[in-house]
């Protein structure tokens, strides 16, 4: 027999980032012209069960605005599905989705966390919040701590939830806890 070298490689994508990879990828497939996300939905044995990006209803595709600006029926708002929606519904066609972790390249809405935490999901990483100084998201946060432990996940920062009933603490790198929501949202 020949001698072959058992040397692994060292430098290589971790299951995290590459779920994360997959999420950003996802995004690129959305038409929406100022905000693309994406989102991707693994099992417990670290399967990707599921993909989903933010687009309009199926078949409304070209029929419906992607305006950001003017009157509510004539704003992309009222009609889009969320990446998060999209990556549940594409998953739940042929798997169980609860125990699921998501990977989500914006963090998830109000209405779409109420899904992840309806659909049973265990935990969500998120890459980018760039409205986390909105009311509407450091209210979003404050509902989400009240049934989620959110934790910083070190080693490609991003932040992960634990859906934990009863638990409201925040950590973060150094492990920082606050003990109540109030804490928490003074803090934001």
């Amino acid at each position: 027999l020949a001698y072959v070298s058992c040397k692994s490689v060292t430098d290589f994508l971790v299951d995290t980032d590459y779920f994360m990879a997959v999420a950003v990828l996802s995004a690129q497939r959305s038409k929406d012209p100022n905000t693309q996300v994406g989102a991707c939905l693994v099992n417990q044995d670290n399967k990707i069960v599921g993909t989903g990006h933010n687009c309009m209803p199926n078949d409304c595709e070209g029929k419906l605005p992607w305006n950001r600006e003017g009157a509510k029926l004539d704003t992309k708002y009222i009609y889009v599905c969320h990446a998060e929606l999209n990556a549940i519904v594409n998953a739940s066609a042929n798997a169980d989705v609860k125990g699921c972790t998501m990977y989500v390249t914006l963090f998830p809405c109000n209405e779409c966390t109420k899904l992840i935490i309806q659909a049973g999901l265990k935990e969500v990483v998120y890459l980018c919040d760039k409205y986390h100084k909105t009311p509407e998201t450091k209210i979003f946060t404050g509902l989400m701590c009240l049934c989620l432990s959110v934790l910083f996940y070190p080693n490609c920062s991003f932040f992960l939830f634990f859906f934990a009933t009863g638990l409201t603490k925040l950590f973060y790198l150094d492990q920082v806890t606050f003990p109540d929501i109030d804490t928490f949202l003074n803090g934001i």
